[in-house]
């Protein structure tokens, strides 16, 4: 395509949406089009405070749109990963145990109805099936590298856009073709869209622990919604659930202390 005809795309939003976004179309689409991606310094990445794990969790196809998108996507990760072989994602075991006195009882036990369990002391029965851990740091330095002989990168706040125009907050403008929005929890600022509107971004809170030596393999275990996260590579435990209240960026502690407890007395 000559530099003439040649079009621009404009990404708003550096995590893993925007990013992952921009190396689909180059190196599986093999777009001629210029790709231009905002990173906020405002606004970081949501990406890069997360627990980043990828399991189906008992999800199979044939119940909901949202449950087969779920599954499609869980399968995509499985051929990105084993295409790719990206740096910072490990493919390991999740556990998921259940027990009658949980409330989430019976929608594990239904979830996870045509998985095979395994029954454990004082009542509990497990569920093991395969997960990926992605180090949010790691992953997404890697795909930088892929990205920046194919992409410019712009360290500014979009503050608003158009189908044609970018406006910063260094009040430049940048002319472009076409726009994806894939700033996350930040897109409510930008966006007036119904769809955008209705949705509401997933509150979440974990506690981190460094220097902690539970062995050489990465896991994950979940009860009652909460998971125990065990990176082996950089000796890094995480505990906290991607469903409990917590703040932009802070956890909120008082909630965590008390869940902690109750994963303690499990």
């Amino acid at each position: 395509m000559s530099a003439e005809n040649q079009k621009t795309l404009s990404i708003i939003g550096g995590g893993i949406g925007g990013l992952l976004s921009a190396f689909y179309l180059i190196h599986d689409k093999k777009t001629q089009d210029k790709i231009r991606i905002f990173q906020s310094p405002l606004y970081p990445a949501c990406t890069l405070s997360s627990t980043a794990t990828v399991a189906l969790r008992g999800t199979t196809k044939g119940h909901s749109k949202l449950g087969d998108y779920l599954v499609d996507g869980f399968h995509e990760v499985e051929k990105f990963v084993g295409t790719y072989r990206p740096q910072g994602v490990e493919k390991s075991k999740l556990i998921t145990f259940n027990h009658p006195m949980s409330p989430s009882f019976e929608k594990i036990k239904t979830r996870y109805n045509s998985y095979r369990s395994k029954a454990e002391t004082h009542g509990f029965t497990c569920y093991e099936e395969d997960f990926y851990y992605f180090s949010p740091h790691v992953f997404v330095g890697w795909l930088m590298v892929q990205l920046m002989s194919h992409v410019e990168f712009v360290n500014e706040t979009v503050v608003c856009y158009t189908d044609h125009e970018i406006i910063t907050d260094a009040k430049k403008t940048y002319s472009t073709d076409y726009v994806l929005l894939a700033a996350g929890a930040y897109s409510n600022f930008l966006s007036e869209e119904k769809k955008v509107k209705d949705s509401k971004p997933v509150a979440g809170a974990y506690l981190e622990y460094k220097d902690v030596d539970l062995g050489n393999t990465t896991y994950c275990q979940t009860y009652n919604e909460l998971n125990t996260i065990y990176n082996a590579k950089e000796k890094k435990l995480i505990f906290g659930s991607a469903s409990e209240d917590g703040f932009c960026f802070s956890a909120n502690l008082p909630l965590l202390k008390t869940r902690y407890e109750e994963w303690q007395n499990a």
